[in-house]
Protein backbone atom coordinates (compact mmCIF):
# COMPACT_ATOMS: atom_id res chain seq x y z
CA UNK A 1 0.00 0.00 0.00
CA UNK A 2 1.09 3.56 -0.69
CA UNK A 3 -0.66 6.64 0.67
CA UNK A 4 -0.44 10.00 -1.10
CA UNK A 5 -0.72 12.76 1.50
CA UNK A 6 -2.04 15.57 -0.68
CA UNK A 7 -1.85 17.97 2.28
CA UNK A 8 1.92 17.48 2.43
CA UNK A 9 2.19 18.32 -1.29
CA UNK A 10 -0.13 21.32 -0.91
CA UNK A 11 2.07 22.70 1.87
CA UNK A 12 5.36 22.29 -0.02
CA UNK A 13 6.69 25.65 -1.15
CA UNK A 14 8.45 24.16 -4.17
CA UNK A 15 7.44 20.50 -4.76
CA UNK A 16 9.68 18.45 -7.02
CA UNK A 17 7.83 17.06 -10.03
CA UNK A 18 8.39 13.46 -11.02
CA UNK A 19 7.33 9.85 -10.64
CA UNK A 20 5.25 9.05 -7.56
CA UNK A 21 3.99 5.56 -8.45
CA UNK A 22 5.92 2.96 -10.45
CA UNK A 23 6.75 -0.73 -10.68
CA UNK A 24 9.18 -0.33 -7.78
CA UNK A 25 6.07 0.37 -5.64
CA UNK A 26 4.43 -2.83 -6.89
CA UNK A 27 2.34 -1.06 -9.56
CA UNK A 28 2.30 -3.10 -12.75
CA UNK A 29 -0.61 -1.58 -14.70
CA UNK A 30 -0.76 1.88 -13.11
CA UNK A 31 1.72 4.74 -12.93
CA UNK A 32 1.73 8.16 -11.34
CA UNK A 33 3.58 11.44 -11.62
CA UNK A 34 3.44 14.82 -9.93
CA UNK A 35 3.29 17.62 -12.48
CA UNK A 36 4.16 21.20 -11.55
CA UNK A 37 3.23 23.98 -13.98
CA UNK A 38 4.88 27.34 -13.42
CA UNK A 39 2.84 30.48 -14.18
CA UNK A 40 2.32 30.78 -17.93
CA UNK A 41 3.38 27.18 -18.61
CA UNK A 42 1.56 25.02 -21.12
CA UNK A 43 2.14 21.40 -22.03
CA UNK A 44 1.86 19.85 -25.49
CA UNK A 45 -1.62 19.20 -26.88
CA UNK A 46 -1.78 15.40 -27.22
CA UNK A 47 -3.77 12.21 -26.73
CA UNK A 48 -3.22 8.59 -25.75
CA UNK A 49 -4.59 5.68 -27.76
CA UNK A 50 -4.87 3.28 -24.79
CA UNK A 51 -3.99 5.20 -21.67
CA UNK A 52 -6.67 6.45 -19.28
CA UNK A 53 -5.71 9.03 -16.66
CA UNK A 54 -6.98 10.64 -13.49
CA UNK A 55 -5.68 14.05 -12.35
CA UNK A 56 -5.91 15.24 -8.74
CA UNK A 57 -5.24 18.99 -8.39
CA UNK A 58 -3.16 19.80 -5.30
CA UNK A 59 -2.24 23.48 -5.82
CA UNK A 60 -3.05 26.47 -7.97
CA UNK A 61 -5.78 26.82 -10.57
CA UNK A 62 -4.64 25.11 -13.77
CA UNK A 63 -6.86 24.70 -16.80
CA UNK A 64 -7.38 21.59 -18.86
CA UNK A 65 -7.98 22.06 -22.57
CA UNK A 66 -9.91 18.97 -23.65
CA UNK A 67 -11.00 18.54 -27.27
CA UNK A 68 -10.52 22.30 -27.76
CA UNK A 69 -12.60 23.38 -24.74
CA UNK A 70 -10.81 25.01 -21.78
CA UNK A 71 -11.97 24.35 -18.22
CA UNK A 72 -10.34 25.85 -15.12
CA UNK A 73 -9.98 23.37 -12.26
CA UNK A 74 -9.22 23.92 -8.60
CA UNK A 75 -7.53 22.26 -5.64
CA UNK A 76 -9.30 19.03 -4.77
CA UNK A 77 -10.82 18.50 -8.21
CA UNK A 78 -10.43 15.03 -9.70
CA UNK A 79 -10.49 14.84 -13.50
CA UNK A 80 -10.85 11.65 -15.56
CA UNK A 81 -9.31 11.66 -19.06
CA UNK A 82 -10.44 8.76 -21.27
CA UNK A 83 -8.17 7.31 -23.94
CA UNK A 84 -8.39 9.08 -27.29
CA UNK A 85 -9.37 12.55 -26.03
CA UNK A 86 -7.00 15.36 -27.03
CA UNK A 87 -5.88 17.40 -24.03
CA UNK A 88 -3.26 19.64 -22.44
CA UNK A 89 -2.78 21.31 -19.05
CA UNK A 90 -2.04 25.05 -18.85
CA UNK A 91 -1.40 27.48 -16.02
CA UNK A 92 -2.78 30.94 -16.72
CA UNK A 93 -2.43 31.94 -13.06
CA UNK A 94 0.34 33.85 -11.31
CA UNK A 95 1.28 31.00 -8.93
CA UNK A 96 2.56 27.48 -9.64
CA UNK A 97 -0.08 24.79 -10.13
CA UNK A 98 0.48 21.11 -9.39
CA UNK A 99 -1.44 17.91 -9.82
CA UNK A 100 -1.00 14.18 -9.55
CA UNK A 101 -1.59 12.23 -12.74
CA UNK A 102 -2.32 8.53 -12.33
CA UNK A 103 -2.48 6.57 -15.57
CA UNK A 104 -2.89 3.08 -16.99
CA UNK A 105 -0.30 1.47 -19.31
CA UNK A 106 2.92 2.91 -17.86
CA UNK A 107 5.44 4.28 -18.53
CA UNK A 108 3.88 7.70 -19.13
CA UNK A 109 5.56 8.32 -22.52
CA UNK A 110 4.77 4.90 -24.01
CA UNK A 111 1.42 5.98 -25.48
CA UNK A 112 1.88 9.71 -26.17
CA UNK A 113 0.68 11.16 -29.49
CA UNK A 114 1.27 14.92 -29.99
CA UNK A 115 -1.40 16.80 -31.97
CA UNK A 116 -0.11 19.31 -34.49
Amino acid sequence: MKIFDTKAYREMEDPTPGIVLAEVDGAKKLGGILIVLQPGAEGVYHYHERTEAVYVVVSGSPSIINEGEETEVKVGDVIFMPAGEKHVAVNRGDKPASFFEFFTDPPVGSDYVPVK
